[in-house]
């Protein structure tokens, strides 16, 4: 199960205008679970990647009335999405740039706390949980609008927590994968899409390279 927002789901980005980026993008496919799923048919994996994202969710929140569409935190969805569903065995988590981008963001603290509680509980499920670092969008535009720079402290000190911690079985560094080697609190041009925050097809691409999929436990069902 691959679970998070909009990076998740797939979406590639609007320019400053918020004219979406479509060349190449509509019904083919290139998301970053849709990349992974071919890597592990590939590999002769027997395992199905399942897309749980939705755009504009957020890890500790809501969302607020009048956006319904952003849906249910990830704590308060996570058992629908993810545990309930027949056959999970692992979760792929990257979630938490909204919760950092969306004003009043979240602090470091609750955002741990919340990392924490949905490792429990998937642990608790039998899951094994895969855990994402958050990428890089300090010169973002949210929907065309909304910069949030001031992000990018709380989420460098995230990133850092999600390496050193031990509670996740695995540490997947989308963050290092995409972010720029020049200046890492933004994403790599080759990988960015219009918006800066969501990454095109090739970034979508190399995300899904650069997870082990040597470290997923898979499932006993049967076809």
């Amino acid at each position: 199960m691959a679970f998070g927002d909009s990076i998740t789901e797939g979406f590639v980005g609007a320019d400053f205008l918020g004219n979406p980026r479509v060349d190449g993008v509509l019904d083919q496919n290139v998301r970053y679970p849709d990349f992974l799923q071919r890597r592990l048919d590939a590999a002769d994996r027997k395992l199905v990647v399942t897309n749980a994202g939705i755009g504009g969710d957020r890890l500790t929140r809501d969302a607020i009335p009048i956006m319904p569409r952003f849906g249910p935190s990830g704590l308060s969805r996570l058992h629908a999405d993810v545990i309930a569903q027949s056959g999970v065995s692992d979760v792929i988590v990257l979630i938490g740039i909204n919760d950092l981008g969306t004003p009043i963001g979240v602090g470091y603290e609750e955002m741990i706390a919340a990392y924490t509680t949905m490792i429990a509980l998937f642990h608790r499920a039998g899951l094994a949980v895969h855990l994402g670092t958050v990428l890089p969008a300090s010169n973002a535009l949210l929907q065309g609008y909304l910069s949030i720079p001031p992000a990018d402290p709380v989420r460098v000190r995230i990133n850092a927590w999600i390496r050193a911690q031990r509670l996740a079985d695995s540490v997947i560094d989308f963050d290092a994968a995409l972010r720029d080697p020049g200046n890492p609190s933004v994403l790599n041009k080759r990988y960015a899409g219009a918006d800066n925050l969501h990454p095109n097809p090739e970034g979508y691409r190399v995300m899904a390279e650069v997870i082990d999929i040597d470290r997923f436990a898979g499932s006993e069902c049967q076809p």
